[in-house]
């Protein structure tokens, strides 16, 4: 479980909880450990990602969470969300699905932020969709983000704050 984050946090951004939150998410979905995070000068040799599930997390420190995925890791995600054979799976499903993974995460990750300065509100999960795609911000945007593997999916995660 997270630290307790009261009023003299309110300037940083939970990254451990929604960490943890993946990390339950991923093992509850799948079965998979996460095994470690990426460093950045490794990512950007990876697949480009194609399919961005995302939030709006309202409260006292409004926040956007954004998971990032390719189509390989979206394909495997759903496939054990949902247990169909990743050859039925179409476009819509992978969006649907990556939508409800960020759902999941957002969810998990309020749940421990319970009566906390970081409490909040779910929104509805929304999908953007592309090729190499990503989400960037302004450099006065607080941001967190990691890359996570977990046998053959790669997830990364971005929370902007504010």
């Amino acid at each position: 479980m997270c630290k307790h984050y009261n009023d003299d946090y309110i300037d940083e951004i939970p990254g451990d909880v929604f960490t943890e939150a993946l990390y339950n998410v991923v093992y509850t979905m799948t079965g998979f450990n996460v095994e470690k995070k990426i460093s950045e000068e490794e990512v950007e040799k990876k697949p480009s990602r194609d399919i961005v599930g995302a939030m709006v997390l309202a409260g006292k420190k409004n926040m956007v969470l954004v998971v990032s995925v390719n189509k390989a890791t979206a394909s495997l995600l759903v496939s054990y969300m949902t247990g169909m054979d990743l050859t039925e799976l179409k476009e819509e499903d992978l969006h649907d699905g990556i939508t409800e993974f960020a759902n999941m995460v957002a969810g998990s990750a309020k749940v421990m932020l319970t009566d906390t300065v970081f409490s909040y509100k779910l929104t509805s999960p929304f999908a953007v969709v592309g090729e190499n795609i990503g989400i960037i911000s302004k450099k006065s945007v607080m941001q967190y983000c990691q890359t996570f593997c977990a046998n053959e999916v790669e997830i990364k995660i971005q929370i902007f704050s504010f």
